[in-house]
């Protein structure tokens, strides 16, 4: 997990899986720049009330310059290689999408429920695996039990932190069963169908 919010993030490629990446980009509030010959029409419709930038043209070595995080999804393995070399040389976090090997991070699935983020991956190897995975824990009613849960855990967080606990591990000790007994009410409404 990284903070994006407000951080400038290049994006090399116009296509539909470039659209895809930018939208959980915009999501995280990244400031995106795309940089790609063309543009699938949903992606120019999506950037115009959006505050990214296109830029149609090729890409060129030194268009990573000021970025803090570096996706390539174009169709062409050259670039994606480049821009792969390039973001490395500058110590700039890399995805080169379906190609695990120039990756120096991978795109998890997100399953968000409010302040609960579940990050599912399966390290580049299976991505609509890990795609799977988050719709089952939309539909399922699963991640509904577990973002519950979730704000039961920080509202006991809250209270507990109005007197707080003489000692950390107290603190922990306290927590720990709130959590305990909270997973236990997730896994019963799981095993009864949720």
């Amino acid at each position: 997990m990284m903070n994006l919010n407000n951080q400038p993030v290049t994006v090399v490629g116009g296509g539909i899986v470039a659209l895809r990446k930018v939208e959980g980009l915009i999501d995280c509030g990244a400031r995106v720049k795309i940089i790609s010959i063309e543009f699938n029409p949903e992606l120019r419709a999506y950037a115009a009330g959006r505050t990214i930038v296109l830029e149609q043209r090729p890409w060129q070595n030194g268009d990573l310059s000021g970025a803090v995080l570096a996706i390539a999804a174009t169709n062409d393995p050259v670039v994606n290689e480049a821009v792969s070399h390039e973001a490395r040389s500058l110590g700039i976090p890399v995805n080169v999408v379906d190609v695990p090997k120039l990756c120096s991070f991978y795109v998890p699935a997100i399953y968000r429920n409010g302040d609960l983020c579940v990050a599912i991956s399966s390290a580049g190897s299976a991505p609509m695996f890990s795609g799977q995975v988050r719709r089952y824990l939309e539909k399922s009613g699963i991640g509904d039990a577990l973002g519950s849960a979730m704000l039961e855990t920080a509202s006991a967080r809250v209270e507990m932190d109005k007197s707080p606990p003489a000692t950390y591990e107290d603190r922990v000790k306290i927590m720990g069963k709130v959590v305990d007994d909270l997973f236990k009410e997730v896994d019963r409404k799981i095993r009864n169908g949720v």
